[in-house]
């Protein structure tokens, strides 16, 4: 703590002495651009600011949980391999030595965690159709495109990391991901106050964990922010949230752990389950630090099926947003919206798919914990 102080100081002390250097400069010297680097100049770069320990726990704790769900489904794709070798059958089309010898990057950790692990870039990673991340730094800016999965978060956190210059403001678009990776960034966000401005779209785990966390938040004109769920709605809490898992266990894990071939099912049901238990208990930690109700993200459950408007062909529900005013009500301050009118429009559409704006129960109301 004291480094990090003592370093702030001195940088404050050099850029004073370098305007009262430069006041003195003959009127026609010229300036060199901030990020241009000369032989005659140089950068100081201070170590972040301390975490608290509670952010530190909680990110440790993810970090554990991700692991678990990464062991889980390397031990599923081990098995299909096996499985498919003796059948004399390719692997779904992947790189079995990768498979089995690779770092394990990241997995995803809902229902479809058998289906989805995959490998990509040398070990397992969400989902072989993620769109590739996109990230570009512009002085106190971090543009940001892709998903929430833990190896987009490191990408992220390794460019803020090189970067010159403090970041103040995340411009996001991201169809979101991995929860537990949404978390992660959420808690970058959080534990560094940054403003977070979304643009085109702000959905899932990004709508979730990072765009609540943000300092102040912003919606560009035209963009969105939409839910669609997230564990605690999903799987409850406390006794629920074990009952519940384990009749998602029996009726989902258990039969694709027998399709896949899974030697010892019951230890593999049981890690599953308490790693499902443990995300759930970290979900309403991460809520709980930054001062939002989880609630806002299954508040109303997404309307199933399709929706018709007159002229229009049957367009499918994404999923759902509400107006600034009822953010609010969940605990979301300083929320903005950059285009003309009120947000949102009746029916947001994306790609073929609506967003309805959800209006939220007059008898609702959130204490902060």
């Amino acid at each position: 703590m004291q480094r990090w102080w003592f370093c702030r100081f001195f940088m404050v002390a050099i850029i004073l002495a370098m305007i009262l250097a430069g006041s003195a400069q003959d009127e026609n010297s010229t300036t060199v651009a901030s990020d241009a680097v000369s032989e005659n100049n140089f950068i100081i770069r201070c170590p972040q600011r301390p975490s608290s320990p509670e952010v530190v726990e909680l990110r440790q704790s993810l970090l554990r949980v991700i692991d678990s769900y990464a062991k889980l489904a390397l031990q599923s794709i081990q098995a299909q391999a096996a499985r498919d070798e003796k059948e004399g059958r390719a692997s779904c089309g992947l790189d079995k030595n990768s498979c089995l010898g690779g770092k394990v990057v990241d997995i995803s950790e809902d229902g479809e965690w058998l289906r989805w692990g995959c490998v990509g870039d040398g070990g397992l990673y969400t989902g072989c159709n993620w769109e590739r991340t996109s990230i570009r730094l512009v002085e106190n800016t971090i543009y940001y495109d892709g998903d929430t999965s833990k190896r987009s978060y490191d990408d992220f956190v390794d460019a803020v990391r090189k970067h010159p210059h403090p970041i103040t403001t995340l411009v996001i678009t991201s169809m979101g991901g991995p929860t537990t990776g949404g978390k992660l960034f959420g808690l970058w966000v959080h534990e560094n106050q940054v403003d977070v401005q979304v643009r085109d779209i702000c959905f899932s785990s990004c709508a979730n964990y990072i765009f609540p966390a943000g300092a102040s938040k912003y919606i560009e004109k035209d963009a969105f922010v939409a839910w669609h769920g997230n564990p605690i709605g999903m799987y409850g809490e406390d006794d629920d949230a074990d009952a519940n898992l384990r009749q998602v266990a029996e009726d989902i894990f258990r039969p694709r752990m027998i399709e896949d071939g899974i030697q010892d099912i019951e230890q593999a049901l049981a890690d599953s389950i308490q790693a499902h238990k443990e995300e759930v208990q970290l979900e309403r930690a991460f809520y709980d630090m930054i001062g939002v109700d989880p609630e806002i993200a299954y508040h109303f459950h997404v309307v199933e099926g399709g929706d018709t408007d007159p002229g229009q062909a049957p367009m499918q529900v994404l999923g759902f947003t509400y107006s600034l005013a009822n953010m609010e009500r969940f605990g979301m301050q300083n929320v903005f919206y950059l285009g003309s009118g009120r947000y949102p429009a009746t029916q947001e559409r994306s790609n073929g798919n609506i967003i309805l704006e959800m209006q939220v129960d007059p008898a609702y109301t959130y204490t902060k914990r």
